[in-house]
């Protein structure tokens, strides 16, 4: 070894070096080339060692499993089922939010629909031993009582009385302690129709009249229009002579129409002759009436056949003048009436078939309801009388406010039965009128009225007879 190390520095230093071991990196010759450190032992190759296997590949992350549907909510009932809640019935009803439509809610707990019944197990049952057909709680064996008609709830004892043409209350008594059957109005002024109170179809009670079509307003005391104002907008004109609406009917070819059963009123002012023609049936019997206001002045009618041949002079009956006479066939008639003393009047005609057997029929005729009520004129002092079930009336026209109206009613000789004294008036102004006064006194005793006037309006006057009694009268009235 030594000899190799020895001709490792001759070369070395052949090779112009003064000091090799100046030389930077070269070793000292002193120095031990020899690596004294081991060299790191490696592990011993095994041959039949596996080669390695690759790096797995990472897994994909792994899905969001999908949200689970809601189950749905169970059903609290089956609909149409019952059960109880004490005394009380509870019955399963739909479930709106439900796709099933058995399944069901319970709804509000209620009382068994008959007194009668209790609430057993499941629903509400009769117990045993008493018989309720139509569970209005009465019927053989329950403690209320047997029922009337077991086979209608609205019937039974002690029932509230409906208007139904039944007898609810089990008192005998059909519609007991309704008005059915009584008189009624509807209306005002010339509208007003008559009737009789009834039962509808919801069991209400109204009246079966119905108001007549209005008309135009004419000078009369009528309210013609019905409107509740009787004579307005000046129809009546500015003098007294204005007043008659029929004219012209000076003459026969102008003659105003009178039928039978009708009325009118008119004015007779100095030389006036005013004619009506009367619709008459050939071979019947007639009245002609003319009652007139003789405070005034006095007036005469006669009734002409074919005009020109009287047939009836009027003569005095009452407070006024009568034509009777019997229409022959072949002939027309009309009715002359003429003022006799230069003075202006006011006077009311009207023709009636002499059907009546009634005494005490007067020429006021016909005025047996508020529609056909008569004219009456402050201080006329007028002879009247009423038949049997029957009233006179009269129109005292439009009052106002503080106007006291005085009415006397004097029993006429020979006294028969007991008649009754009314003052009726429209408070409301809707064509339904009230009694606003009345005298009352026992039979045989004259009846005195005096009321003054708080709501303005139209205002007649009834007389009647209590019980439907008939007599003759004497009737006064004053406007304070």
């Amino acid at each position: 070894m030594l000899k190799y190390v020895l001709i490792l520095s001759l070369i070395l230093s052949a090779c112009g070096s003064d000091d090799p071991t100046e030389e930077e990196g070269m070793p000292n010759e002193t120095e031990d080339l020899r690596d004294t450190t081991p060299p790191p032992e490696m592990p011993p190759v095994d041959e039949n060692e596996p080669e390695p296997e690759p790096e797995p590949e990472p897994e994909p992350e792994p899905e969001p499993e999908p949200e689970p549907e809601p189950e749905p909510e169970p059903c609290e009932c089956t609909v149409g089922f019952t059960q109880c809640q004490g005394d009380l019935e509870q019955m399963c009803e739909p479930d709106p939010s439900s796709t099933d439509e058995t399944c069901g809610k319970w709804g509000t707990a209620m009382e068994c629909a008959s007194p009668q019944q209790v609430c057993i197990l499941t629903m509400c049952a009769t117990p045993d031993g008493c018989v309720d057909e139509d569970g209005d709680g009465y019927g053989n064996g329950c403690d209320p009582g047997p029922d009337c008609d077991d086979a209608d709830a609205t019937v039974y004892p002690g029932a509230p009385e409906l208007c139904d043409g039944k007898d609810n209350a089990c008192t005998g008594v059909v519609d007991g302690g309704l008005d059915v059957g009584e008189s009624c109005s509807v209306g005002v002024g010339a509208c007003e129709v008559t009737g009789a109170f009834i039962c509808d179809a919801s069991s209400a009670i109204v009246c079966d009249a119905v108001a007549a079509a209005p008309g135009v307003e004419i000078c009369d005391g009528i309210d013609n229009d019905c409107d509740g104002e009787t004579d307005e907008d000046d129809v009546c004109g500015s003098s007294f002579c204005d007043l008659d609406f029929n004219e012209p009917n000076d003459s026969v070819a102008t003659a105003t129409l009178l039928g039978a059963g009708s009325m009118t009123v008119g004015i007779s002012c100095d030389a006036d002759v005013d004619y009506f023609a009367l619709d008459v049936t050939p071979n019947r019997a007639y009245r002609l009436n003319l009652p007139y206001y003789d405070t005034l002045g006095d007036v005469d009618v006669e009734v002409l056949a074919n005009g020109t041949t009287p047939v009836g002079t009027g003569a005095t009956f009452g407070s006024g003048l009568r034509v009777s006479f019997t229409a022959q066939a072949g002939s027309t008639y009309v009715a002359r009436v003429s003022n006799v003393s230069a003075t202006d009047t006011y006077y009311q005609i009207s023709l009636v078939e002499e059907l009546s057997s009634c005494q005490n029929e007067d020429i006021f005729a016909p005025n047996q309801s508020r529609s056909t009520a008569s004219l009456l004129l402050p201080e006329w002092y007028i002879d009247g009388g009423v038949c049997a079930n029957t009233s006179d009336w009269y129109n005292l026209g439009s009052l106002e406010v503080g106007d006291g109206v005085d009415v006397y009613l004097d029993m006429a000789a020979p006294i028969v039965g007991d008649l009754d004294l009314y003052l009726w008036n429209d408070p409301d102004g809707d064509g339904n009128f009230t009694i606003a006064g009345s005298s009352l006194r026992p039979e045989g005793v004259d009846e005195d009225l005096y009321h003054v006037v708080s709501v303005a309006g139209p205002y007649y006057i009834q007389v009647t007879g209590y019980l439907g009694d008939p007599g003759p009268y004497l009737l006064e009235y004053y406007l304070d």
